[in-house]
């Protein structure tokens, strides 16, 4: 029988639809999913806390040093989402946690919308940067 993870999530607007397919695979796999509204829940539930093995945090909760050695058997972290600014990688690398992301396809779609929209604004700053150039040489000429 495959082993049953204690999985603690907390909850972010941005991102409830990735935890709640996430929590809905986790589930159905047989893992015990405990999902807490923000983090005063979480501190408040020390028996899950202290029996943890995985965090499923958002990129805005703040993962410090404190919360990663409460639990004595964690082994993971995952932000469901770009970027590890908010939890302490050092702390997580001196007590053996593995740190990572999940590739959301809005991450990427959302990347590829701002680039595209990015060189449309550029192109056009080139054209009325050109445009005003031909129109200051044209004046100059006799």
């Amino acid at each position: 029988m495959p082993e049953v993870l204690k999985i603690l999530m907390v909850e972010d607007v941005q991102v409830s639809q990735v935890l709640d397919a996430a929590e809905t695979a986790m589930r159905g796999s047989g893992h015990e999913v405990m999902r807490y509204r923000d983090s005063a829940a979480l501190w408040a539930d020390k028996a899950a806390l202290a029996q943890a093995e995985i965090f499923v945090f958002s990129s805005n909760f703040p993962c410090t040093r404190e919360l990663l050695s409460t639990p004595q058997r964690l082994r993971a972290v995952v932000v469901p989402a770009i970027g590890t600014e908010t939890i302490d990688v050092p702390a997580a690398t001196e007590l053996g946690i593995i740190i990572a992301n999940g590739a959301t396809p809005e991450n990427v779609e959302s990347m590829a919308e701002s680039t595209v929209l990015l060189m449309l604004a550029l192109l056009s700053a080139m054209n009325r940067s050109s445009i005003a150039t031909l129109a200051m040489l044209a004046a100059t000429m006799p």
